[in-house]
């Protein structure tokens, strides 16, 4: 179990404080209506082995029976995601019943098959086989020699707020542990939903999972503008936008270029981007938005890949976008992979060597 760091109460309040923080919700909710739950998040550690597993090969003619030994790892990406540590955990001898979800067989079907593909990959690498003309058994896996678990939960609030205009309820999750909200909903200002109707589209493509932090940032530059409306017109705005762009040194340096990304959505600004934030949600978020125009955010998306935060059927485009950028790493991974993937594809070894 995770050390919890709130109670019920500093939950409500942290609900009251971010409505009222935040310039896109209102703040003035009626509690009446907001209904608090305790649940319980598992998180799952899983290590599978499995030793002398036969297989067989038919390739060029020639046949060949053997046995290999298949390990396999599986990490929580969601516990890495939310930045938790595993030294603020103390066991406990019984599983919490009300669990916010429970995903562990899933989970565990999943990581079979994840074993299977590792086994056809070992196969693969032994004994050279690059073509998909080769056949290939894995035979039926009747046994996992070894397989150490760990289940991690944490303590989270689960809010739901009902208003009349809308049919299902605004739900939010806020960790007891981090006293932060993974996900939050609540009625939004009018303010809100304009900018919304014209600029709901990012600058850049954003997952839907990841999307907030941009529009929080999004929104917070559309109101200084509009405050700055109110004195000067927009072309004189952007003017003087364009004019100190060129100043890195001026304090406002920043504003002018968020301006220039999140309002004007100039792509070419976002080589100039910077963004300082260490929580690791909003480090995904900036990386989508620079990837067609910084070197590293493709490299970084890809190392999120690896460790199950984005899913991406295809992850190796990542490393293109940051080679195309002229990322050194990027290229010496591409052609680690197509090394070993597409050995008779000598063009795509040398594009990269």
């Amino acid at each position: 179990m995770l050390k919890e760091n709130i109670n019920s109460d500093d939950a409500i309040e942290a609900f009251r404080l971010y409505c009222r923080n935040d310039n896109r919700y209102l703040d003035n909710i009626d509690e009446s209506l907001l209904t608090v739950e305790e649940f319980f998040k598992p998180y799952y550690f899983f290590d599978f082995m499995i030793y002398n597993q036969n297989y067989f090969i038919k390739n060029e003619g020639l046949s060949y029976e053997g046995r290999l030994d298949i390990s396999y790892t599986y990490s929580d990406s969601d516990f890495i995601l939310n930045e938790l540590s595993k030294n603020d955990a103390f066991v406990i001898q019984d599983e919490p019943n009300n669990l916010l979800y429970n995903n562990e067989e899933k989970i565990r079907r999943k990581c079979i098959e994840e074993v299977k593909k590792k086994g056809i990959e070992q196969i693969k690498r032994r004994h050279k086989i690059y073509k998909n003309s080769a056949f290939i058994d894995l035979y039926l896996i009747n046994q996992i020699d070894f397989q150490n678990e760990e289940i991690f939960y944490e303590k989270v609030y689960q809010f739901r707020y009902r208003t009349k205009e809308r049919k299902k309820d605004y739900v939010s999750i806020l960790s007891s542990n981090k006293n932060v909200f993974y996900s939050f909903e609540s009625q939004i200002t009018i303010e809100y939903q304009e900018f919304l109707r014209k600029y709901k589209r990012p600058i850049a493509y954003i997952p839907n999972e990841f999307i907030d932090s941009y529009y929080k940032e999004s929104f917070r530059v559309y109101e200084q503008v509009n405050e700055n409306l109110k004195y000067q017109s927009s072309d004189e705005i952007y003017r003087k936008m364009k004019k100190n762009i060129k100043n890195k040194e001026y304090s406002k340096y920043n504003e002018y270029l968020n301006i220039g990304i999140f309002y004007y959505k100039r792509k070419d600004y976002l080589f100039k981007y910077e963004y300082e934030s260490k929580n690791l949600k909003d480090r995904v978020t900036y990386s989508y938005l620079t990837l067609k125009h910084q070197d590293k955010s493709g490299l970084f998306l890809y190392e999120c890949c690896n460790l199950g935060i984005i899913k991406k059927k295809n992850p190796i485009v990542f490393l293109l976008d940051s080679y195309r950028l002229g990322n050194l790493q990027a290229k010496k991974l591409l052609y680690e992979y197509y090394s070993l993937n597409f050995p008779e594809n000598d063009k795509r070894k040398k594009r990269f060597s």
